[in-house]
């Protein structure tokens, strides 16, 4: 980095280079967002700079409220259709239980392969 100041609005280009896959899966995603690659990476970039992290795993943590509001959302929404399919159906209420369990299963087994895959980035 320069010790020369530079205007607040002075932009600067950075390279990089990136493996084919991960290159491959920007593009896809960006592709699957209507956006360019060069957004996508610059819409990453602001949201794990978003909380002034010092260290990049901080950076890696992202602002955690803003995630948690679909989940939340997300969660209201599914008690909702279980109250209402509970509400309508005899067997509603053991159908739901039954549901819930086969959920938490599955949310469990996702938590596993999300706690691998950070893992393996360290």
């Amino acid at each position: 980095m320069s010790s020369v100041a530079e205007p607040e609005n002075q932009r600067r280009r950075l390279q990089l280079r990136l493996p084919a896959q991960l290159s491959a899966e920007l593009g896809d995603c960006a592709q699957r967002s209507g956006i360019s690659v060069v957004a996508f990476v610059r819409l990453l970039l602001e949201n794990a700079m978003s909380s002034h992290p010092a260290t990049a795993s901080e950076a890696m943590r992202g602002p955690s409220d803003a995630d948690d509001l679909p989940a939340l959302a997300g969660l209201v929404a599914t008690e909702n259709v279980l109250s209402f399919l509970e509400s309508i159906f005899p067997e509603g209420r053991s159908r739901a239980r039954e549901g819930r369990a086969v959920a938490l299963s599955y949310a469990e087994e996702r938590l596993e392969e999300l706690k691998r895959h950070l893992e393996d980035l360290r």
